[in-house]
């Protein structure tokens, strides 16, 4: 009977024990998959590499999403307008307002875009450019966190990071895009685009386009038909600030603005997240859907932008009319 019960405690012990491994080794992988999943916010808070202020851009994205949807020609883009240029003014910025009538399978729309500057010393000018617009939905309140608000509160805080004083270097200039978004599923839009195109025409500039990057789990893929020089300075940014998770391979082209900058000569880079929540599935589920809002985006990924850009400028600085001659 004592051999019997030693044998028990024993059992017990060993199957105590493979229960014991079995739960550590399940919660380790389940920790490195969570560890995974939140990948960019631990890496992009882990130390401050710009003035960009992710307090400040968080502000942003929550006051923008706050108004509503903001389709062009809408009362919710006249609000959104309205704050950008206060808040642009306030830091000493002077707004240029360019309105436009575009025609659309909605009818005329009334549109405009919005423009700042920072003066360089050296020829030549960098565009930073997104669409602040959402798109109609007739079926819910389309909110935009991503698609249209990511952007938009990025180019504001990245222009009160620069400041409207005079840089060394080429100038900046920063541009919200009107109707970006199509009327139809066969509407391209690009509205603001092509007029911002058209102004451009044989103008020394370069150009870099940003939507979509206030998902979470960020993965902006290479631009592959950019201009090298543009597109190599961004990522090897990134590669020297260990953003390679944010930052990824090569991909087809993601649609927006810079298609159309590309399509009129102005060497463009297109920044767009377009696996919104990082997988194909995710993305049909979240991006133009009722899930577009505030918990899906994290004002750290547009931190991770910023953070990038900033360190790029001085080779973009560098190369900028090397870009421009070979567009000529």
């Amino acid at each position: 009977m004592a051999n019997a019960g030693h044998t028990a405690i024993k059992a017990i012990i060993a199957i105590g024990v493979v229960a014991f491994l079995f739960l550590l080794i399940t919660s380790m992988a389940l920790k490195r998959t969570m560890l995974k999943q939140g990948e960019v916010k631990v890496s992009v808070a882990a130390q401050r590499l710009s003035p960009f202020s992710t307090q400040r851009a968080d502000r942003d994205l929550k006051t923008i999403v706050g108004l509503g949807p903001r389709e062009a020609g809408s009362p919710g883009i006249g609000a959104l307008q309205d704050y950008l240029k206060s808040e642009l003014a306030e830091v000493g910025f002077t707004v240029e307002e360019r309105p436009f009538v575009a025609t659309t399978p909605a009818g005329e729309i009334p549109m405009a875009n919005l423009s700042c500057e920072v003066p360089g010393d050296r020829p030549g000018t960098l565009i930073f450019c997104t669409h602040y617009d959402t798109r109609r939905m007739v079926e819910f309140p389309f909110l935009g966190a991503n698609s249209g608000a990511s952007g938009t509160a990025w180019l504001l805080e990245m222009a009160r990071a620069m400041g409207p004083g005079a840089r060394e270097g080429v100038t900046l200039e920063f541009v919200w895009l009107d109707g970006g978004e199509g009327f139809t599923e066969e509407d391209t839009g690009n509205y603001g685009a092509k007029v911002l195109a058209e102004s451009l025409r044989g103008g020394e500039v370069a150009a870099i386009y940003l939507d979509m990057i206030g998902d979470c789990l960020l993965r902006i893929r290479q631009d592959r038909d950019a201009p090298e020089a543009l597109r190599a300075a961004v990522w090897n940014s990134a590669d020297r600030l260990r953003y390679r998770r944010q930052f990824g391979r090569s991909a087809p082209p993601a649609p927006g603005a810079h298609l159309v900058l590309r399509e009129a000569g102005i060497p463009a880079l297109g920044l767009v997240d377009f696996s919104y929540g990082g997988t194909a599935l995710q993305h049909q589920e979240n991006y133009h859907t009722a899930r577009d809002g505030l918990d899906l985006v994290c004002a750290e990924s547009l931190r991770a932008v910023a953070d990038v850009i900033y360190h790029a400028l001085p080779t973009i600085d560098e190369d900028l009319q090397k870009l421009i001659s070979v567009t000529e």
